[in-house]
Protein backbone atom coordinates (compact mmCIF):
# COMPACT_ATOMS: atom_id res chain seq x y z
CA UNK A 1 0.00 0.00 0.00
CA UNK A 2 1.25 3.17 -1.00
CA UNK A 3 2.89 5.35 2.25
CA UNK A 4 1.22 8.11 1.08
CA UNK A 5 -2.50 6.26 0.71
CA UNK A 6 -1.63 4.86 4.77
CA UNK A 7 -0.99 8.12 5.92
CA UNK A 8 -4.07 9.67 5.36
CA UNK A 9 -5.68 6.62 6.33
CA UNK A 10 -4.15 7.08 9.51
CA UNK A 11 -5.10 10.45 9.87
CA UNK A 12 -8.70 10.19 8.76
CA UNK A 13 -9.11 7.11 11.83
CA UNK A 14 -7.65 8.72 14.09
CA UNK A 15 -10.05 12.05 13.44
CA UNK A 16 -12.83 9.56 13.35
CA UNK A 17 -11.94 8.26 16.51
CA UNK A 18 -11.45 11.64 18.67
CA UNK A 19 -13.37 14.22 16.30
CA UNK A 20 -16.42 12.06 15.60
CA UNK A 21 -19.66 14.16 14.36
CA UNK A 22 -22.09 14.40 18.11
CA UNK A 23 -25.38 13.03 16.54
CA UNK A 24 -28.15 11.84 17.97
CA UNK A 25 -28.40 14.53 20.83
CA UNK A 26 -24.60 14.19 22.28
CA UNK A 27 -22.77 16.87 23.57
CA UNK A 28 -19.48 18.25 24.55
CA UNK A 29 -18.59 19.04 28.03
CA UNK A 30 -15.63 21.75 28.15
CA UNK A 31 -13.66 20.69 31.56
CA UNK A 32 -10.91 21.86 33.71
CA UNK A 33 -9.79 21.67 36.53
CA UNK A 34 -12.07 24.38 38.50
CA UNK A 35 -15.29 22.71 36.78
CA UNK A 36 -14.35 19.47 38.02
CA UNK A 37 -13.77 21.13 42.02
CA UNK A 38 -17.19 22.68 41.39
CA UNK A 39 -18.87 20.07 39.96
CA UNK A 40 -17.94 17.70 42.41
CA UNK A 41 -18.92 20.39 45.60
CA UNK A 42 -22.41 20.64 43.90
CA UNK A 43 -22.96 16.89 42.97
CA UNK A 44 -26.76 16.57 43.18
CA UNK A 45 -26.46 12.98 44.30
CA UNK A 46 -24.66 13.38 47.48
CA UNK A 47 -27.23 16.58 48.20
CA UNK A 48 -30.07 15.01 47.43
CA UNK A 49 -29.02 11.82 49.59
CA UNK A 50 -27.37 13.72 52.41
CA UNK A 51 -30.82 15.76 52.44
CA UNK A 52 -32.86 12.86 52.64
CA UNK A 53 -30.63 11.49 55.38
CA UNK A 54 -30.57 14.77 57.36
CA UNK A 55 -34.82 14.84 57.16
CA UNK A 56 -34.50 11.31 58.52
CA UNK A 57 -32.32 11.92 61.43
CA UNK A 58 -34.04 15.38 62.46
CA UNK A 59 -37.63 13.95 62.39
CA UNK A 60 -36.07 10.86 64.66
CA UNK A 61 -34.45 13.55 67.01
CA UNK A 62 -37.58 15.59 67.43
CA UNK A 63 -39.56 12.58 67.52
CA UNK A 64 -37.61 11.41 71.07
CA UNK A 65 -36.89 14.80 72.24
CA UNK A 66 -40.57 14.96 72.85
CA UNK A 67 -40.60 11.82 75.10
CA UNK A 68 -42.16 13.94 77.79
CA UNK A 69 -45.42 15.12 76.18
CA UNK A 70 -48.46 13.40 77.31
CA UNK A 71 -50.97 12.16 75.72
CA UNK A 72 -54.42 13.90 76.06
CA UNK A 73 -57.92 11.77 75.29
CA UNK A 74 -61.59 12.60 75.00
CA UNK A 75 -65.02 10.95 73.45
CA UNK A 76 -67.66 8.67 75.05
CA UNK A 77 -67.91 5.33 76.50
CA UNK A 78 -70.59 2.96 77.53
CA UNK A 79 -70.51 -0.23 79.20
CA UNK A 80 -73.41 -2.78 80.61
CA UNK A 81 -73.57 -6.07 81.86
CA UNK A 82 -76.67 -8.47 82.34
CA UNK A 83 -76.25 -11.40 84.22
CA UNK A 84 -74.19 -12.43 87.17
CA UNK A 85 -71.19 -10.73 88.99
CA UNK A 86 -68.59 -11.49 91.65
CA UNK A 87 -68.24 -9.18 94.61
CA UNK A 88 -64.43 -8.62 95.91
CA UNK A 89 -65.40 -10.73 99.14
CA UNK A 90 -66.07 -14.18 96.80
CA UNK A 91 -69.87 -13.65 96.69
CA UNK A 92 -72.17 -13.40 93.42
CA UNK A 93 -74.96 -11.51 92.76
CA UNK A 94 -77.17 -12.83 90.16
CA UNK A 95 -80.05 -11.16 87.98
CA UNK A 96 -78.02 -7.68 87.42
CA UNK A 97 -78.45 -5.27 84.73
CA UNK A 98 -76.45 -2.11 84.90
CA UNK A 99 -75.28 0.27 82.11
CA UNK A 100 -73.58 3.55 82.34
CA UNK A 101 -72.20 6.13 80.27
CA UNK A 102 -68.85 8.42 80.49
CA UNK A 103 -68.08 11.05 78.57
CA UNK A 104 -65.07 13.65 79.06
CA UNK A 105 -61.75 14.74 78.91
CA UNK A 106 -58.58 13.74 79.74
CA UNK A 107 -54.46 13.33 79.92
CA UNK A 108 -52.59 10.33 80.42
CA UNK A 109 -48.81 10.80 80.72
CA UNK A 110 -46.14 7.84 81.50
CA UNK A 111 -42.51 9.43 81.63
CA UNK A 112 -39.87 7.45 81.15
CA UNK A 113 -36.02 8.89 82.56
CA UNK A 114 -34.28 6.99 80.95
CA UNK A 115 -35.02 8.43 77.66
CA UNK A 116 -33.09 11.88 77.67
CA UNK A 117 -30.38 9.40 77.08
CA UNK A 118 -31.84 8.37 74.02
CA UNK A 119 -32.68 12.08 72.64
CA UNK A 120 -28.68 12.69 73.48
CA UNK A 121 -27.70 9.36 71.16
CA UNK A 122 -30.04 10.57 68.09
CA UNK A 123 -28.51 14.17 68.36
CA UNK A 124 -25.16 12.88 68.17
CA UNK A 125 -26.22 10.78 64.78
CA UNK A 126 -27.55 13.89 63.55
CA UNK A 127 -24.73 15.56 64.06
CA UNK A 128 -22.27 12.41 62.62
CA UNK A 129 -23.91 12.72 59.01
CA UNK A 130 -22.90 16.22 58.59
CA UNK A 131 -19.31 13.98 58.76
CA UNK A 132 -20.32 11.24 56.66
CA UNK A 133 -20.97 13.64 53.84
CA UNK A 134 -18.02 15.51 54.16
CA UNK A 135 -16.26 12.26 54.21
CA UNK A 136 -18.19 11.05 50.81
CA UNK A 137 -18.00 14.18 49.18
CA UNK A 138 -13.84 14.10 49.77
CA UNK A 139 -13.82 9.99 48.29
CA UNK A 140 -15.60 11.58 45.44
CA UNK A 141 -13.06 14.59 44.89
CA UNK A 142 -10.06 12.38 45.19
CA UNK A 143 -11.29 9.86 42.65
CA UNK A 144 -12.67 12.59 40.14
CA UNK A 145 -8.51 14.14 40.29
CA UNK A 146 -7.50 10.99 39.91
CA UNK A 147 -9.77 10.22 36.82
CA UNK A 148 -9.38 13.67 35.59
CA UNK A 149 -5.15 13.62 35.04
CA UNK A 150 -5.12 9.66 34.19
CA UNK A 151 -7.67 11.41 31.12
CA UNK A 152 -5.45 14.40 30.93
CA UNK A 153 -2.17 11.56 30.37
CA UNK A 154 -3.77 9.69 27.70
CA UNK A 155 -4.86 12.70 26.06
CA UNK A 156 -1.35 14.29 25.78
CA UNK A 157 -0.38 10.65 24.87
CA UNK A 158 -2.42 10.14 22.33
CA UNK A 159 -1.82 13.39 20.22
CA UNK A 160 1.97 13.09 20.78
CA UNK A 161 1.46 10.02 19.21
CA UNK A 162 -0.61 11.61 16.11
CA UNK A 163 1.96 14.21 15.18
CA UNK A 164 4.80 11.22 15.44
CA UNK A 165 3.03 9.10 12.90
CA UNK A 166 2.76 12.28 10.72
CA UNK A 167 6.49 13.02 11.06
CA UNK A 168 7.04 8.97 10.87
CA UNK A 169 4.86 8.95 7.33
CA UNK A 170 6.79 11.81 6.42
CA UNK A 171 10.44 10.52 6.41
CA UNK A 172 8.68 6.80 4.97
CA UNK A 173 7.72 8.86 2.17
CA UNK A 174 11.24 10.25 1.55
CA UNK A 175 12.39 6.82 1.71
CA UNK A 176 10.04 5.29 -0.86
CA UNK A 177 10.89 8.07 -3.37
CA UNK A 178 14.49 7.28 -2.55
CA UNK A 179 13.94 3.27 -2.86
CA UNK A 180 12.30 4.49 -6.42
CA UNK A 181 14.77 5.97 -7.94
CA UNK A 182 17.10 3.32 -6.74
CA UNK A 183 18.85 5.50 -4.06
CA UNK A 184 17.51 3.03 -1.15
CA UNK A 185 17.11 -0.26 -0.53
CA UNK A 186 13.77 -1.42 -0.21
CA UNK A 187 14.43 -2.91 3.38
CA UNK A 188 14.93 0.90 4.48
CA UNK A 189 11.50 1.75 3.05
CA UNK A 190 9.81 -1.04 4.84
CA UNK A 191 11.51 -0.17 7.97
CA UNK A 192 10.15 2.75 7.88
CA UNK A 193 6.65 1.83 7.07
CA UNK A 194 6.73 -0.61 9.90
CA UNK A 195 7.81 2.37 11.90
CA UNK A 196 4.86 4.13 11.02
CA UNK A 197 2.66 1.43 11.80
CA UNK A 198 3.60 0.83 15.27
CA UNK A 199 3.19 4.52 16.07
CA UNK A 200 -0.42 4.30 14.99
CA UNK A 201 -0.91 1.48 17.22
CA UNK A 202 0.49 2.73 20.37
CA UNK A 203 -1.69 5.92 19.38
CA UNK A 204 -4.80 3.77 19.29
CA UNK A 205 -3.88 2.31 23.02
CA UNK A 206 -3.71 5.50 24.41
CA UNK A 207 -6.92 6.83 23.04
CA UNK A 208 -8.60 3.67 24.68
CA UNK A 209 -6.83 4.70 27.71
CA UNK A 210 -8.51 8.71 27.34
CA UNK A 211 -11.99 6.91 26.78
CA UNK A 212 -11.57 4.52 29.75
CA UNK A 213 -10.90 7.53 32.03
CA UNK A 214 -13.80 9.88 30.34
CA UNK A 215 -16.29 7.34 30.65
CA UNK A 216 -15.08 7.00 34.50
CA UNK A 217 -15.57 11.02 34.61
CA UNK A 218 -18.75 10.85 33.07
CA UNK A 219 -20.03 9.24 35.82
CA UNK A 220 -18.04 10.24 38.65
CA UNK A 221 -19.53 13.47 37.62
CA UNK A 222 -23.13 12.76 36.83
CA UNK A 223 -22.87 13.86 32.99
CA UNK A 224 -25.59 12.14 30.21
CA UNK A 225 -24.36 8.57 29.04
CA UNK A 226 -23.46 10.39 25.66
CA UNK A 227 -21.64 13.30 26.43
CA UNK A 228 -18.04 13.92 25.32
CA UNK A 229 -15.48 15.63 27.04
CA UNK A 230 -13.30 18.18 26.27
CA UNK A 231 -10.51 19.31 27.91
CA UNK A 232 -9.87 23.34 28.00
CA UNK A 233 -7.15 22.91 30.53
CA UNK A 234 -4.07 22.81 27.83
CA UNK A 235 -1.44 23.62 30.87
CA UNK A 236 1.34 21.07 30.88
CA UNK A 237 3.55 22.89 33.25
CA UNK A 238 4.58 22.00 37.14
CA UNK A 239 2.30 23.86 39.86
CA UNK A 240 3.75 25.23 42.83
CA UNK A 241 0.43 24.39 44.87
CA UNK A 242 1.50 23.21 47.88
CA UNK A 243 4.68 23.37 50.11
CA UNK A 244 6.92 20.01 50.12
CA UNK A 245 7.49 20.50 54.14
CA UNK A 246 6.33 18.12 57.33
CA UNK A 247 3.89 19.34 58.42
CA UNK A 248 1.32 19.72 62.06
CA UNK A 249 0.22 15.84 61.53
CA UNK A 250 -2.01 16.52 64.98
CA UNK A 251 -4.04 19.02 62.83
CA UNK A 252 -3.66 17.71 59.80
CA UNK A 253 -5.32 14.61 61.19
CA UNK A 254 -8.13 16.65 62.59
CA UNK A 255 -9.59 17.46 59.12
CA UNK A 256 -10.14 14.21 58.46
CA UNK A 257 -13.87 14.03 58.38
CA UNK A 258 -14.08 10.25 58.50
CA UNK A 259 -12.67 10.84 62.76
CA UNK A 260 -15.25 13.29 63.62
CA UNK A 261 -17.85 11.14 62.18
CA UNK A 262 -16.73 8.19 64.46
CA UNK A 263 -16.35 10.48 67.23
CA UNK A 264 -19.73 11.64 67.17
CA UNK A 265 -20.63 7.99 67.12
CA UNK A 266 -18.74 7.27 69.64
CA UNK A 267 -20.15 9.97 71.62
CA UNK A 268 -24.02 8.70 71.17
CA UNK A 269 -23.41 5.47 72.33
CA UNK A 270 -21.32 6.80 75.29
CA UNK A 271 -24.67 8.61 75.90
CA UNK A 272 -26.94 5.00 74.90
CA UNK A 273 -24.68 3.14 77.75
CA UNK A 274 -25.53 5.77 80.35
CA UNK A 275 -29.18 4.35 79.81
CA UNK A 276 -27.78 0.69 80.68
CA UNK A 277 -25.98 2.67 84.08
CA UNK A 278 -27.68 5.53 85.36
CA UNK A 279 -30.85 5.23 83.67
CA UNK A 280 -31.65 1.97 85.41
CA UNK A 281 -32.12 3.79 88.40
CA UNK A 282 -34.30 6.08 87.22
CA UNK A 283 -38.35 5.51 87.74
CA UNK A 284 -40.77 5.56 85.56
CA UNK A 285 -43.31 8.57 86.32
CA UNK A 286 -47.29 8.77 85.63
CA UNK A 287 -50.48 10.43 85.54
CA UNK A 288 -53.66 10.03 84.50
CA UNK A 289 -56.16 12.22 85.21
CA UNK A 290 -59.86 13.34 83.35
CA UNK A 291 -63.01 15.00 84.04
CA UNK A 292 -66.60 13.99 82.82
CA UNK A 293 -70.23 13.14 83.42
CA UNK A 294 -71.18 9.94 84.31
CA UNK A 295 -74.21 8.15 84.91
CA UNK A 296 -76.57 5.80 83.71
CA UNK A 297 -77.05 5.79 79.74
CA UNK A 298 -80.86 7.03 79.94
CA UNK A 299 -79.78 8.33 83.56
CA UNK A 300 -78.98 12.47 84.35
CA UNK A 301 -74.90 12.40 84.25
CA UNK A 302 -73.24 13.84 87.34
CA UNK A 303 -69.89 15.46 87.18
CA UNK A 304 -66.98 13.32 87.48
CA UNK A 305 -63.05 13.84 88.13
CA UNK A 306 -60.78 11.42 88.44
CA UNK A 307 -57.02 11.29 89.48
CA UNK A 308 -54.03 8.91 89.39
CA UNK A 309 -50.16 8.98 89.75
CA UNK A 310 -46.98 7.50 90.78
CA UNK A 311 -43.74 6.77 90.20
CA UNK A 312 -42.30 2.86 89.57
CA UNK A 313 -39.42 1.46 89.44
CA UNK A 314 -38.62 -1.60 86.99
CA UNK A 315 -35.16 -3.29 87.45
CA UNK A 316 -34.44 -6.19 85.44
CA UNK A 317 -32.47 -8.29 87.77
CA UNK A 318 -30.55 -10.15 84.76
CA UNK A 319 -28.47 -6.16 84.44
CA UNK A 320 -27.31 -6.26 88.33
CA UNK A 321 -24.59 -8.99 87.06
CA UNK A 322 -23.69 -9.80 83.70
CA UNK A 323 -25.17 -7.12 81.98
CA UNK A 324 -25.59 -8.49 78.31
CA UNK A 325 -26.83 -5.36 77.31
CA UNK A 326 -24.23 -3.24 78.86
CA UNK A 327 -21.00 -5.25 77.50
CA UNK A 328 -22.66 -4.93 73.78
CA UNK A 329 -22.65 -1.16 74.61
CA UNK A 330 -19.17 -1.15 75.27
CA UNK A 331 -18.20 -3.88 72.65
CA UNK A 332 -19.49 -1.51 70.49
CA UNK A 333 -17.96 1.36 71.71
CA UNK A 334 -14.46 -0.44 72.14
CA UNK A 335 -14.83 -1.81 68.23
CA UNK A 336 -15.67 2.20 67.10
CA UNK A 337 -12.20 3.15 69.37
CA UNK A 338 -10.45 0.55 67.45
CA UNK A 339 -11.80 1.51 63.93
CA UNK A 340 -10.53 5.46 64.62
CA UNK A 341 -7.41 4.08 65.49
CA UNK A 342 -6.85 1.96 62.25
CA UNK A 343 -8.43 5.42 60.57
CA UNK A 344 -5.77 7.61 62.10
CA UNK A 345 -2.85 5.19 61.29
CA UNK A 346 -4.14 5.40 57.55
CA UNK A 347 -4.74 8.94 57.29
CA UNK A 348 -1.37 9.72 58.54
CA UNK A 349 0.00 7.13 55.87
CA UNK A 350 -1.86 8.95 52.78
CA UNK A 351 -0.29 12.56 53.87
CA UNK A 352 3.11 10.95 54.31
CA UNK A 353 2.90 8.63 50.91
CA UNK A 354 1.40 12.34 49.23
CA UNK A 355 4.20 14.12 51.10
CA UNK A 356 7.25 11.34 49.60
CA UNK A 357 5.49 11.36 46.36
CA UNK A 358 5.82 15.10 45.57
CA UNK A 359 9.49 15.46 46.67
CA UNK A 360 10.07 12.02 44.71
CA UNK A 361 8.36 13.44 41.69
CA UNK A 362 10.65 17.13 41.92
CA UNK A 363 13.43 15.14 41.46
CA UNK A 364 12.16 13.06 39.10
CA UNK A 365 11.14 16.06 36.98
CA UNK A 366 14.65 16.91 36.90
CA UNK A 367 15.77 13.93 34.94
CA UNK A 368 12.74 13.63 32.64
CA UNK A 369 13.75 16.82 31.46
CA UNK A 370 17.29 16.75 31.04
CA UNK A 371 16.34 13.35 29.30
CA UNK A 372 14.02 14.97 27.12
CA UNK A 373 16.25 17.48 26.21
CA UNK A 374 19.08 15.26 24.82
CA UNK A 375 16.71 13.08 23.68
CA UNK A 376 15.38 16.07 21.06
CA UNK A 377 19.12 17.58 20.68
CA UNK A 378 20.10 14.10 19.85
CA UNK A 379 17.11 13.33 17.34
CA UNK A 380 18.23 16.96 15.75
CA UNK A 381 21.84 15.98 14.80
CA UNK A 382 20.65 12.52 13.31
CA UNK A 383 17.97 14.25 11.64
CA UNK A 384 20.34 16.58 9.86
CA UNK A 385 22.56 13.39 8.82
CA UNK A 386 19.66 11.51 7.34
CA UNK A 387 19.21 14.61 5.21
CA UNK A 388 22.92 14.12 4.56
CA UNK A 389 22.07 10.26 3.81
CA UNK A 390 24.46 9.24 6.16
CA UNK A 391 22.06 8.22 9.02
CA UNK A 392 20.58 4.76 8.75
CA UNK A 393 16.58 4.23 8.97
CA UNK A 394 16.60 2.56 12.00
CA UNK A 395 18.95 5.06 13.74
CA UNK A 396 16.63 8.02 12.39
CA UNK A 397 13.38 6.16 14.04
CA UNK A 398 14.64 5.23 16.92
CA UNK A 399 15.72 8.42 17.66
CA UNK A 400 12.67 9.82 16.79
CA UNK A 401 10.94 7.61 19.37
CA UNK A 402 13.17 8.12 21.86
CA UNK A 403 12.40 11.74 21.64
CA UNK A 404 8.47 11.38 21.10
CA UNK A 405 8.76 8.88 24.61
CA UNK A 406 11.07 11.12 27.00
CA UNK A 407 8.68 14.26 25.87
CA UNK A 408 5.62 11.86 27.03
CA UNK A 409 7.59 10.57 30.24
CA UNK A 410 8.22 14.76 31.29
CA UNK A 411 4.77 15.15 30.69
CA UNK A 412 2.64 11.79 32.44
CA UNK A 413 6.10 13.18 35.74
CA UNK A 414 4.77 16.94 35.68
CA UNK A 415 0.59 15.50 35.30
CA UNK A 416 1.72 13.33 38.24
CA UNK A 417 3.14 16.21 40.19
CA UNK A 418 0.34 18.46 39.90
CA UNK A 419 -2.37 15.73 40.54
CA UNK A 420 -0.38 14.35 44.01
CA UNK A 421 -0.15 18.13 44.78
CA UNK A 422 -4.29 18.08 44.56
CA UNK A 423 -4.48 15.08 46.75
CA UNK A 424 -2.38 16.26 49.18
CA UNK A 425 -4.78 19.64 49.52
CA UNK A 426 -8.14 18.03 49.78
CA UNK A 427 -6.44 15.49 52.35
CA UNK A 428 -5.27 18.57 54.15
CA UNK A 429 -7.19 20.71 53.93
CA UNK A 430 -10.52 19.22 54.04
CA UNK A 431 -13.23 19.54 51.55
CA UNK A 432 -14.24 23.29 51.36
Amino acid sequence: MNIKYSFWLGILFFSFLYFLPKTNGQSTFELDMDVLLKRCHADARLQSLYTAKQQLALAEYEKTKKWWWPTLYGGLTSSGLLGTAQNTDGRFFRDIRKHNLWAGLGIDATWDLKEKYRVQANSWAAKALSYAKAADQEELLLDAIEEYFTFKRGYATFFSYVRLVEKSTSIAEQYQKQVARGLKPKSDYLIAKSRVNAMQSKAVSAYRMMKRSEAALIALLDLPADTEIELTDTLYAPLSLVETKAPDWSAMLDIDPTLHQIEMQINGLEAGKQALTKGRWLPKLFLNTNGSLFGGTFDPFDPTGVFRAGALWQIPLHQLKGNADLQIAEAKIATMRASEAFIRRDRQLKLMQALQEMTNLEQQMEVAEAAKSYALEAFDLILARQQKGVASPLELFEAEEQAVQTTIDYLHVVLDYNYAQYRYLVLTRGVK
